[in-house]
């Protein structure tokens, strides 16, 4: 998959963007030249479009108060008749708001402990991406994470499964006791689900699967540009269910690379291998044979 799509997935773009912008606005503050404000303002634009196709799920009053300091910052820098002084208050609330944004976001991005095992069995909510459109002739991650950790897989995936597909699926399911990964959403994101749908089916789903004996585990979805709002659901859900929400930089790293998937989104052999490296790393400590 692209690099850059990658990046945008994976949360980093978001980080990216505050650090130019921040850098750009400062600089610009600096070396007040006209050549220099020129790159500075190319640069500033460049992080603000960065924050926007991350789709980070930042606090909502922060992103736009931070956008209207931002602006106000850049346009100061060509009002060369201001002083120092002014064109620094300016710009100082939107280099901080850059600091507090990331601040806020940062614990996202760290890795949440492992949910307290062990447990024996692991069962997989997923669509496409576990199900394995394109791979028919080799073995899907599910089968390659059974054969390394030697726990139960109950493999529930289903191609081109949304949401509610799968409350559907757990509800006809006898499920006992293991640890439960949720990996689905990416269908109800393609298919322009409401956030409002998105939430309550996401809601719906949790509350089929948990029950005495089992702990949830859920992917963050990588999400398309300017899908906030979806993403943002994702985390109020998984905060309501005290469910463990694997940051999305873990599921966008499994599609970096040229050779991880056979038509840009759905997994190749490697890209199979990835993904089961990847959860082995995340929830390998927790379970058991």
């Amino acid at each position: 998959m692209n690099p850059i799509f990658v990046h945008l997935g994976s949360g980093a773009g978001f980080f990216s963007g505050m650090a130019l912008v921040a850098v750009a606005l400062t600089l610009a503050l600096v070396v007040p030249n006209r050549w220099m404000v020129t790159g500075c303002d190319i640069a500033a634009a460049a992080g603000v479009l960065l924050v926007g196709l991350s789709s980070t799920p930042a606090p909502p009053v922060l992103l736009p108060l931070w956008f209207l300091t931002t602006v106000t910052a850049m346009a100061a820098t060509h009002f060369g008749s201001a002083s120092l002084r002014v064109r620094a208050m300016l710009a100082a609330p939107a280099v901080v708001l850059c600091v507090v944004a990331v601040a806020v976001e940062a614990p996202h991005h760290v890795t949440p402990q492992a949910p307290e095992g062990p447990f024996s069995r692991l069962y997989i909510f997923g669509d496409s991406i576990t199900a394995g459109v394109g791979r028919e002739d080799g073995p899907r991650w599910p089968t390659l994470f059974e054969r390394s950790t030697g726990v139960e897989v109950v493999d529930l995936a289903i191609a081109g499964a949304r949401v509610n597909d799968m409350t559907r699926v757990a509800g006809r399911t006898r499920l006992r006791d293991g640890l439960v990964l949720i990996e689905i959403g990416g269908n109800d994101m393609f298919r322009r689900a409401s956030v409002e749908q998105f939430e309550q089916d996401l809601d719906d789903l949790l509350n089929q699967v948990k029950g005495p004996g089992r702990t949830i585990a859920m992917l963050e979805l990588p999400m398309l540009p300017f899908h906030a709002e979806l993403a943002r659901a994702q985390r109020r859900v998984a905060g309501r269910h005290d469910v463990m929400l694997i940051p999305k930089r873990y599921f966008a790293s499994v599609f970096s690379g040229s050779d991880s998937t056979v038509d840009g989104l759905h997994l190749s052999a490697t890209g199979h291998v990835r993904m089961a490296q990847v959860v082995e790393e995340v929830l390998g400590k927790s379970l058991k044979p």
